[in-house]
Order: C-alpha cells, then structure tokens, then sequence
C-alpha cells in the first residue's frame, strides 16, 4: 500500500461526502481518481489524504461506497470495479487492503467465479455486519436463491474471517429487492454508483 499526503482531493478525480470516519464530528471525503494508475482515497475534513491505487485488471469504471460496521464502527471501503469488490479498512488514516485467512487481499466475487454474485451490510442486533451475497438460480432467472455469509473483521479491520452462511431467501423473483442487492456493492443503505465516488471518464 502506498499513501498520498496533500491538504485536498487531487484535481481530476470524483469526490463525494461521507460519514465521519476519523471521529471529529464532521463528514470526510472519499474520491477516485481515473487512469491506469487509478486510486481510491480519503480526505478528512482536517485536511488529511491518504490513499491506495486500486489493483484490479477490470476495464469498468470504478466506484465506492464507505460505511462503518460491527459493534466497534470500523471505517471501511468497498471499491466496486464491475468484476469484483475490494475491500478496504479506513482506520488508522490509512487506505489499507483487508486481508483474508491466507494474507491475500480479500475480495467479493460479482458473479464471475465461485464466490458469490455481491457483498452488502445488513443490521444484525442493531449493527451493521459485512456479508458476502449470492444468488443463484435453477431455472434461468426466473427465480433465486439468496445466500449470505458473514465477514468478520478484526478489531483493526486490517483481517477478514468467514463467518456463518444462512439462507435469505429462495424463489425470490428477478426483480425483488433481496435478488437486486444480492447483485450489487452497498452497505446499508449506500450503493457502489451511487451514493459514492464513480471513477471519472479519462
């Protein structure tokens, strides 16, 4: 991981207000930047910037959506590129990978391996928990399956575990709100696209 230090956003990029992530009371930004060294960063509303590039060898646009989850409000991103969704821990004032079980950057499938179709954060006991999302169907889209797994982060949100997987729903049809979530990148209520940075055109 590589970090950039300025006092704003660099120029070119597609900034968008977000949650508090360094607890001063105030909304931080997130942005990304275009181009083959593409980044996705964070300024706080200090001043703070800080950064990672975003390794992926996807040709879609990238965009983000950043939340805090579990009961101890870890900062996080989730930087959606159209093949897969990456996934960031924000503390520390660092844009850092999180990493798997096998101290591989962890990452959530959309529907191009074996892994799942999305990820989102869904309140458990009044707390939002990241989950990895699938849905599946037998019978050429009509209809789905919806599995969810738990991912669990350390307490520095720099390790990601699997937790239990549970069934969502089944014979949902295409078009319900369980099936369009389960194919997108969002946490709680912000969708990748949406309610975050988008990649500029470059």
């Amino acid at each position: 991981m590589s970090t950039i230090s300025c006092t704003s956003a660099p120029a070119g990029g597609d900034v968008h207000e977000i949650v508090d992530i360094d607890d001063d009371g105030h909304e931080d930004q997130a942005w990304i930047t275009p181009g083959a060294d593409r980044r996705f960063g964070i300024t706080t509303s200090s001043g703070a910037t800080f950064s990672a590039p975003i390794d992926s060898a996807s040709p879609e646009r990238a965009s983000a959506v950043v939340e805090r989850v579990q009961a101890d409000r870890i900062p996080i991103a989730l930087v959606d590129t159209g093949r897969e969704a990456l996934l960031f821990s924000l503390a520390g004032c660092a844009v850092t990978p999180v990493q798997n079980a096998q101290g591989d950057p962890y990452t959530f499938d959309r529907g191009f391996g074996d892994q799942g179709t999305g990820v989102g954060c869904t309140k458990d006991d009044g707390v939002l928990r990241l989950a990895g999302l699938d849905a599946v169907s037998k019978d050429d889209g009509k209809t789905f399956d919806v599995t969810r797994t738990w991912v669990d982060l350390d307490a520095q949100g720099r390790h990601a575990t699997n937790g239990e997987k549970e069934t969502v729903a089944t014979g949902a049809g295409k078009d319900d709100a369980v099936v369009t979530t389960a194919q997108e990148v969002s946490c709680g209520t912000l969708v990748a696209g949406k309610d975050g940075p988008v990649e500029p055109q470059s």
